[in-house]
């Protein structure tokens, strides 16, 4: 019996414990509250709306345990669903499109990295710079368009429309990753490194860690996934716009917080960023099903995003303060 309560202890203490069980609750109000929402257009719009989503938070849990962030990933969506477009537009096969994008997210990745690892430019400025950039190029390649409507081939919209018994492939390829990130963060010695690095980078060098490179590496890993969230996104909807991914990266930083990160570093998973990105999605399906005005939805995000750097806050300052660093 004493066995039992201290693993329910060790499972409510766990970081993700808190957004886990709000998303039940949610997930509970929708079931009994709207009669559709076990409809399969509605589930369908869920499972497109979660995958792309938690494919950018996770890359962001990520830098936050480094303690840092991306702010230019929605940019970086943008200009890489735009390209892949225009790609397969002008008659380029589906690999080399696809790869391009990647290419794209890749190269926005690695500057952010060099920017914030190496010449150590405070990220919020970094990444709101390559933003504007990114975003500029974007518009660019859109010209007077307000959006792309490629003939896609076949081949390139299963990625966003393919299923395999009623699951998305974009959603089983999140599972995927999910799993991959889970393992690498615990059992892995480069994923425990992070935590190391993230929760005091002075320390982590002395021990001889080169955090330079590692944010370098996971930034880049970021851009990979926005990359591979935009590309799931147009396959799915058959087209492109400038706006592709826009407030994605305030989204994602949310969703990560709610799921036990801290923007001090240190803190979070990849479970923890799942169901933090399904907690927003639930939201606003909410919102949604309930008819509720979508200027509401933006105060209540906006409150959402106060309340969880808050909360982040004061637990940063209640630790520093038991560990005497103030």
């Amino acid at each position: 019996m004493k066995m039992s309560g201290l693993k329910l202890k060790n499972v409510i203490q766990r970081s993700e414990f808190a957004v886990i069980a709000i998303t039940i609750i949610l997930f509970v109000v929708l079931a009994t509250g709207s009669d559709i929402f076990f409809n399969v257009n509605n589930l369908n719009s869920l499972q497109t709306s979660i995958a792309p989503s938690a494919l950018v938070a996770f890359g962001m849990m990520l830098l936050l345990i480094l303690g840092v962030f991306d702010l230019s990933v929605g940019a970086t969506m943008a200009l890489v669903g735009i390209s892949v477009s225009t790609l397969l537009a002008s008659g380029v096969s589906v690999p080399l499109a696809v790869l391009g994008g990647f290419g794209i997210g890749v190269l926005v990745g690695f500057v952010n990295g060099i920017l914030v690892g190496v010449v150590g430019i405070n990220p919020l400025i970094a990444t709101i710079g390559i933003k504007f950039m990114v975003q500029g190029l974007a518009y660019m390649r859109m010209s007077n368009l307000y959006q792309v409507h490629p003939d896609f081939p076949a081949s390139f919209t299963i990625l966003g429309t393919g299923k395999l018994f009623g699951i998305y492939y974009q959603f089983l390829f999140m599972i995927v990753i999910l799993i991959i990130l889970s393992i690498f963060l615990k059992n892995n010695g480069i994923g425990r490194r992070l935590y190391y690095i993230g929760g005091n980078r002075n320390a982590s060098r002395l021990m001889g860690f080169n955090s330079k490179r590692m944010i370098i590496i996971i930034y880049i890993v970021i851009g990979l996934l926005a990359a591979a969230a935009a590309i799931f996104s147009i396959a799915r909807y058959g087209n492109a716009n400038r706006y592709l991914g826009s407030g994605i990266e305030m989204t994602a930083i949310i969703s990560c917080v709610l799921g036990g990160a801290s923007l001090s570093g240190g803190k979070g998973t990849a479970m923890g960023a799942l169901f933090g990105v399904i907690f927003m999605s639930l939201m606003t399906n909410f919102f949604n099903l309930f008819e509720v005005s979508s200027t509401w939805q933006d105060v209540v995000v906006g409150a959402i995003l106060i309340i969880v750097v808050a909360a982040d806050g004061y637990l940063t300052l209640k630790k520093n303060k038991e560990l005497g660093k103030i």
